[in-house]
């Protein structure tokens, strides 16, 4: 599913239906030191698992900023931006594009690690935003402003993407509302925005193995549409791991976690 439109900034948030950044003084004696800014640690046994999470469990005069959360699953804590001024707060802002200021030209390593600065523009990240995603189920908000000065906002309510394996992919975004649908531009099943338009989507690439996609350049883990020599079934898709021992082997057993396993496909 696409979305046309011509934006001058918008904002991703999530909300799933402390640790903050401010500033700090400490007095020793009659001395007072301003220490600027720096963490301040809401104690508690463990960490939030999303900006809902944050919300439930601190005041009721909680502040949109910077938290640190722990999603199941993930290995250390990480920063967010959760807004508590939208709605009724909990939401977490998963990507920010206001002015230009930083460039979201960027690799697959890029997207998946995320980029920028909470403060300003950023990407989150795919893989934190797929163990997020994986913890229940979320809706995604779409706030954008266009260049004339208006604004409007769009939801899905159950907005899913796989993990890393599945490259990430788009499983379901829900029923969709908003407050002004006429700027919004779906293009119909099997197309893809592009260039302003709805363009039919190209035929996937279609291999004879993961050895054989290695042949052809392509250099990233991920899955891969295959039909092996002498196959006369349909293609198939399957791992495909680039970079060990020379690339090219197609993953045929994988073990994960026992506290991974989330409700995306």
């Amino acid at each position: 599913m696409s979305l046309l439109h011509r934006l001058f900034q918008y904002y991703f948030v999530l909300c799933t239906t402390c640790i903050f950044w401010n500033s700090a003084q400490i007095t020793q004696g009659d001395t007072t030191i301003n220490q600027g800014s720096s963490y301040f640690f809401y104690q508690r046994p463990e960490y939030p698992k999303d900006c809902k999470d944050v919300l439930n469990e601190c005041s009721s005069s909680i502040s949109s900023g910077v938290y640190l959360i722990k999603p199941d699953g993930y290995s250390e804590p990480f920063e967010v931006f959760c807004n508590h001024d939208l709605d009724s707060g909990g939401w977490m802002v998963v990507q920010r594009r206001i002015d230009g200021s930083v460039s979201f030209n960027r690799n697959w390593e890029e997207y998946r690690k995320g980029f920028g600065f909470l403060s300003t523009e950023f990407w989150l990240g795919n893989e934190k935003l797929s163990y997020i995603i994986n913890q229940e189920v979320y809706e995604l908000r779409i706030d954008m402003m266009l260049s004339n000065g208006s604004s409007f906002y769009i939801k899905y309510n159950n907005f899913c993407i796989t993990d890393e394996w599945g490259s990430f992919s788009l499983t379901s975004v829900g029923e969709f509302s908003g407050n002004e649908s006429s700027v919004i531009t779906l293009c119909p099943p099997n197309t893809v925005a592009q260039n302003s338009t709805c363009e039919p989507v190209q035929e996937t690439q279609i291999y004879t193995d993961c050895y054989h996609a290695y042949q052809t350049g392509r250099r990233d883990d991920g899955v891969y549409t295959i039909r092996p020599s002498g196959w006369t079934g349909e293609p198939f898709k399957v791992p495909c791991n680039m970079s060990i021992d020379g690339g090219g082997w197609t993953v045929t057993i994988i073990l994960y976690q026992t506290q991974w396993g989330g409700r995306c496909p």
